[in-house]
């Protein structure tokens, strides 16, 4: 009888996540030649009363020696709503590597190409972050952002207050050099920010398009979208760069306006200083090579093969 599959817990993707760490292989592996990666659509199956919808992600790297598949359900209605796992296999034996927890692995991923793309994108003396939401992607924004920019403020708005207030309380030891500050309005927690991060389940824009002008900041959109609604305004869209993991899904997933946008592959190779004199925007849709990258990062902090 064969030995029984590794499970790779939430605990232990936390003990072993450097966000920083985990943003440089990436940036690594998107400079690198494409030809030998393989990610199909994902596949999604949808309930509609009461809405729920279960997803299914998979990625190849011959570069990696990988297969991967992570697997979720989203019920909205549910606390919390999402859950996952991911199952990783040897692209070289074909033999099952280990089962890994979904969740975890989406959250480090999250925070990781955060950090690439801020990075990337932001001014260099960036240190005040605005972040619009309040829930488990919001404090991954901050160890993204607070990964690549010493933050010194970050301003928050929720519509639920006291949310933001117990936010704050859980989350303010991620960045001990940044004051947290509860907003009354989004437009207000925006007013002075160089990095602006929205992680909401909202269906219309949670700030106004009037709010940016003229403002080069980076905007890293994690939150809601639909080809019909999304987070930001179509006007900031349209007067932005826009990045996406991978355009095809952008465009099936978020609508026709991502079309014109480019990819992460493209972005590691833009010269920083036009990056960061204008304003971009990093609507992620999500995609399984950010997943399968993250997994071969926990695998090789294990020491697991592959």
């Amino acid at each position: 009888m064969s030995a029984a599959i590794k499970y790779i817990s939430k605990e232990e993707i936390i003990l072993l996540s450097n966000v920083k760490s985990l943003a440089h292989r990436m940036k690594l592996e998107y400079a690198n030649d494409f030809s030998s990666i393989n990610t199909p659509q994902r596949v999604s199956i949808f309930r509609e009363n009461p809405y729920g919808v279960f997803n299914a992600m998979s990625a190849f790297s011959d570069r990696c020696n990988l297969f991967i598949t992570k697997m979720g359900t989203v019920i909205p209605q549910n606390d919390p709503s999402v859950h996952a796992v991911v199952l990783a296999f040897s692209s070289q034996t074909g033999k099952p590597l280990a089962i890994l927890d979904g969740d975890a692995i989406t959250h480090l991923k999250c925070a990781a190409i955060t950090a690439l793309v801020t990075d990337l994108c932001a001014l260099p003396e960036a240190k005040v972050l605005a972040l619009i939401g309040s829930g488990i992607q919001a404090r991954e924004q901050i160890r993204g952002v607070g990964a690549v920019r010493q933050l010194e403020q970050i301003r928050i708005f929720s519509r639920d207050g006291n949310r933001v207030r117990s936010f704050i309380e859980e989350n303010s030891q991620l960045c001990d050099s940044a004051e947290f500050v509860s907003c009354a309005s989004a437009n207000e927690a925006i007013a002075n920010a160089e990095v602006i991060s929205t992680a909401t389940t909202s269906f219309e824009p949670v700030i106004s398009a009037e709010a940016l002008d003229g403002k080069f900041v980076h905007i890293n959109c994690m939150g809601n979208h639909t080809p019909h609604s999304r987070e930001l305004p179509i006007r900031i869209l349209q007067q932005s760069l826009l990045i996406v993991e991978d355009i095809p899904t952008a465009i099936l997933e978020a609508g026709e306006i991502h079309r014109d946008a480019i990819t992460i592959e493209k972005l590691v190779k833009q010269t920083l200083s036009k990056l960061q004199q204008q304003r971009t925007v990093f609507a992620s849709t999500g995609h399984a090579f950010l997943d399968l990258i993250t997994v071969g990062y926990v695998l090789a902090a294990l020491k697991e093969p592959q």
